[in-house]
């Protein structure tokens, strides 16, 4: 499983554009006036060589991540975002394969399932080792699920273990005896799973950060391994068991991972390093990609999509993706406790021209989830229709809007997020007469602000690897998207769903949801994104696949691309920003 939040945060300013090992400069000078002197450096009578071809040489892959991290502990984050450097850290009983996405060996070589599909048996790997040079064993695995579903801890991650038999009653400090929960080490290299019912997208679950193991003798060196704020990822604390080490961690700034000398599949990694910059400012972020400060963005403006497809399609990746951009209501904040409100707030909505100001142009999301593109493709429950809003707005005492009482949309420090949401400020104000302000947070304060109910309405976002995963974000008691709406006969239909005999009675169900849903309307849904980021000519190992999963250990730079040839998209490439163009 991939999930994650739309994720947005503060940019690294002055240090993008030094090298890795360079100190950086004072937050306080601006990206432009370093492009700008980026620029001069690069015009003048010796040629300075830019990140980018000095990465060639190097074998160190400049990446910009969108976000400054949360954390990067996996079982108290949720950002993919955050995931994906976890993911060159750390590694669980299965990895995405580097192709298609699917779960693929990883701890474990090899697994067997029982008739009933209840059981799963995972064999580890004998030479796998921790960064410290400790075996990693069947006990580590065991003690990380452990701790993802300790109440103390409170974890994210737990709802990844939500699935096995007893985690629930655990999670919940209903029993604090841990053997009763369906995982187990039969000996130093195997681990067992139990589950009390069939779950046909458990090997994608697994698959996620959330299983990572962490180290627990690293945890318990440092303090209390059930307490969030125990400092084991810091550098010179973090020890991991994944292709890269932790190097450096500059907030706001970069993060730097580095080739592991003590990963059991060392020999296949080929960069030294990757460079992790947080860039919020997505315009900022391709002019970084266009005067060879980066090999590779995490999105695009969609008002430079055109450029890219005509000028330098080479470089231009856009991935459908298993996703969905929505707005999520809190149900327990006046007037949003009464549903013809919200159903009003989502039916105001023009979903088409919103999606041609997304990047990629995605399609317009009426349903609750997307397609998965090969057994279930979604009825639309959702409408556009101004006129059945301003009749259920009047019902619940609105007409007009008047009386309507202050509304905040909460959304995280990303460029493209405030352009959607201030589409639907207009939306809001010519269909409903309502007036929306936006609160604009770093997405750690953005996700806290959300956990603790402080919100009314809040733009977010998850990607995930089955059409379930999306419906059970909205289950009773999930402490991974941890929404207040609860609905007694939608967690039946969901139980419905996933025991469902045939893929036919699974989709019937899933349509009861949609319905269900339609009706309740605790999320407003948008678009289905795409994945749409600019990649460089050198970079090898990248390859498009719905869940957007790409393991660092398989990329490399190719040496074949030599200065010129890395140059030549900065020459290529002057043109003004998106900004400047609008």
């Amino acid at each position: 499983m991939t999930h994650g939040r739309i994720l947005r945060r503060r940019h690294a300013q002055a240090s993008l554009l030094l090298p890795a090992s360079a100190d950086p400069p004072s937050r306080g000078i601006g990206v432009a006036l370093l492009l700008a002197a980026s620029g001069l450096a690069l015009s003048g009578c010796g040629r300075r060589e830019t990140p980018v071809t000095e990465g060639l040489r190097t074998q160190t892959l400049h990446v910009g991540n969108a976000i400054e991290p949360q954390g990067l502990d996996p079982q108290t984050t949720t950002g993919s975002n955050d995931h994906s450097i976890q993911l060159a850290l750390l590694e669980g009983l299965l990895v995405p394969d580097p192709v298609t996405g699917q779960p693929a060996a990883g701890g474990a070589t090899s697994w067997e399932v029982s008739p009933d599909l209840l059981v799963y048996t995972f064999h580890l790997r004998a030479n796998a080792l921790w960064s410290d040079g400790q075996p990693v064993t069947a006990e580590d695995y065991v003690g990380s699920a452990r701790r993802a579903l300790s109440p103390k801890l409170g974890a994210e991650a737990g709802n990844s273990f939500i699935w096995l038999a007893g985690a629930r009653a655990y999670l919940e400090g209903k029993t604090a005896d841990f053997s009763t929960v369906g995982i187990r080490a039969l000996d130093t290299l195997t681990v067992e799973v139990r589950l009390e019912e069939p779950v046909p997208f458990l090997l994608h679950s697994i698959v996620s950060a959330s299983w990572a193991p962490v180290p627990l003798h690293v945890l318990k060196r440092h303090g209390n391994p059930e307490d969030r704020l125990n400092p084991w990822t810091r550098p010179g604390n973090f020890v991991g068991n994944g292709p890269f080490v932790l190097k450096e961690w500059r907030p706001n700034r970069f993060i730097i991972v580095e080739k592991s000398p003590t990963y059991w599949d060392r020999d296949r990694v080929r960069l030294h390093r990757i460079v992790f910059y947080p860039i919020d400012d997505i315009d900022a972020e391709e002019k970084m990609f266009r005067t060879g400060q980066l090999h590779m963005t995490a999105t695009l403006p969609a008002a430079r999509m055109a450029h890219w497809r005509a000028e330098q399609p080479e470089a231009l990746r856009i991935e459908p993706q298993q996703r969905l951009t929505f707005v999520t209501i809190n149900p327990t904040r006046a007037p949003f406790t009464d549903v013809r409100v919200r159903r009003a707030f989502a039916l105001a909505i023009e979903r088409e021209p919103l999606a041609r100001i997304v990047t990629g142009q995605p399609p317009p999301a009426r349903s609750f989830a997307p397609p998965n593109g090969v057994d279930f493709e979604p009825k639309p429950h959702i409408e556009d229709s101004a006129q059945t809003a301003q009749r259920l707005l009047a019902e619940a005492g609105f007409p007009g809007g008047r009386g309507f009482p202050p509304v905040e949309l909460l959304l995280a420090n990303r460029g493209e997020n405030k352009m959607i949401a201030e589409v639907l400020q207009e939306m809001w104000r010519k269909h409903l007469g309502v007036t929306v302000t936006l609160s604009i947070q770093d997405w750690a304060v953005y996700i806290d602000t959300q956990n603790a109910g402080r919100h009314q309405l809040a733009m977010d976002g998850w990607t995930m690897a089955h059409p379930y995963e999306f419906y059970d974000l909205h289950r009773t008691g999930n402490t991974l998207s941890r929404y207040l709406w609860s609905n007694a006969d939608f967690d039946q239909l969901l139980r419905a769903a996933r025991s469902a005999a045939t893929i036919p009675a699974r989709n019937d169900a899933y349509d009861r949801l949609e319905t269900l849903l339609a009706r309740e309307m605790p999320i407003i849904p948008l678009v289905f994104p795409v994945t749409t980021l600019l990649l460089h000519p050198a970079v090898s190992g990248f390859h498009s696949n719905a869940q957007s999963q790409h393991p660092w250990k398989y990329f490399h730079l190719d040496p074949a691309v030599r200065e010129g040839d890395a140059n030549h998209l900065e020459a290529k490439s002057s043109v003004p920003s998106s900004k400047s163009m609008n």
